[in-house]
């Protein structure tokens, strides 16, 4: 398979779970007579994960030289480690089965950051054109477990994902090895040098503060849209709305934003951070909200564009994978965590309102934090 097929379909693949996982895992869950807060928890283990494992994954991956091997490994064994939510709902296995799977799918992202960026080196394109087939992924992934619902039951829901995890294994088997220089020296030895990097430490404070305001989002938007009346086979249609506004930014990212300085950019997507949560938490006609989602180019599109663009430009060849993966740990793993538990909470005791309101209040709080560390000739 080309290298040009083959990086596109990887973030189909992946990206079609991530659709049917965060629209409906939670749906099933709440099915099987499980708790919002117990949900909060069960997502939050998850990031904490991605606090560890996506670095050991990208030190792998940096010291062979090779991204592609390291796929294989974490593409087996997300597959095999998430098996047992086709036996039960139990509490305990659920966690166990979740925290096992989770160590090893956490490293995929940053994994197919780093297999893009070597293909872009060699053969040529654009981050962003890339990317949308992930965006495609998310739309077709909620549309496709939703039409296995509406056509069997919410009962179907972990064999489709199990399914998709079994097609991104093969896949991996079938990408051509992408090998570099190995990286030199001890996982301490590159963390020091990536934290000389100009501008690195204060970048990862705010992007961990995006993603604490704002991951609660994906693990509750399906419950409030429902609260509100929206039935399952429509929920899809929202992420749908917000993912193809995601798709037409990435598909211009190079020609409206690559030229742009990275500061403006980013606080750009922060302040819209602030209006989707706050309208999200104002409005109760779910029509409406149809409009707010459009703004997920920004809040998450556009903004994780420029945050990989960035680390791709001020971070050595050899340390690339692991910069990737400490983004995420920081920010989706450290952010995310706590973000899921206090999600869980705050939408147990005021639902929707309450979540979201409170994730605006802390979007203000990363727009603040960004206009005084996003300073220096890196943000120029």
């Amino acid at each position: 398979m080309s290298p040009q097929v083959s990086v596109r379909l990887l973030y189909l693949l992946i990206f079609l779970f991530v659709g049917g996982y965060g629209n409906y895992f939670a749906l099933w869950l709440r099915d099987q007579g499980w708790h919002e807060s117990t949900i909060g928890w069960l997502s939050s283990l998850r990031y904490l994960l991605i606090i560890i494992f996506p670095m050991i994954w990208g030190r792998m991956a940096d010291r062979q030289g090779d991204a592609t091997t390291t796929l294989r490994v974490i593409t087996w064994g997300a597959a095999v480690c998430f098996f047992p939510v086709l036996l039960t709902a139990e509490l305990i296995p659920i966690f166990l089965a979740v925290a096992a799977f989770t160590a090893f799918r956490v490293g995929i992202i940053p994994i197919a950051d780093s297999v893009t960026l070597a293909h872009i080196k060699v053969h040529g394109g654009d981050y962003g054109r890339i990317r949308i087939w992930g965006s495609w992924g998310f739309i077709a992934g909620g549309f496709a477990v939703g039409g296995i619902v509406i056509l069997t039951s919410r009962d179907a829901i972990p064999a489709a994902l199990i399914a998709l995890l079994c097609m991104t294994i093969l896949l991996a088997y079938a990408m051509p090895r992408q090998p570099r220089e190995p990286s030199v020296g001890s996982s301490a030895a590159a963390f020091k040098r990536l934290w000389r990097v100009e501008g690195l430490a204060g970048f990862i404070f705010v992007a961990f503060m995006w993603r604490l305001a704002g991951q609660g989002l994906y693990l509750f938007l399906p419950l409030h849209l429902e609260n509100l009346g929206v039935g399952d086979g429509m929920v899809p249609s929202y992420w749908a709305v917000g993912v193809l506004s995601e798709i037409v930014l990435l598909q211009n990212a190079h020609r409206f934003f690559a030229h742009r300085p990275p500061r403006q950019v980013l606080i750009f997507c922060y302040v819209c951070c602030v209006l989707q949560f706050g309208l999200t938490a104002w409005l109760t006609n779910p029509l409406w909200l149809y409009g707010v989602m459009v703004l997920h180019g920004f809040t998450f599109g556009v903004a994780y564009y420029t945050t990989v663009i960035w680390l791709a430009e001020h971070v050595s060849e050899q340390d690339k994978t692991t910069a990737q993966a400490l983004f995420q740990s920081a920010t989706f793993g450290i952010g995310g965590s706590m973000s899921a538990v206090a999600a869980g909470y705050l939408f147990e005791v005021g639902q929707g309102p309450l979540l979201f309101g409170v994730a605006a209040a802390a979007s203000v709080v990363t727009v603040v934090m960004a206009l005084l560390l996003f300073r220096g000739p890196v943000w120029k």
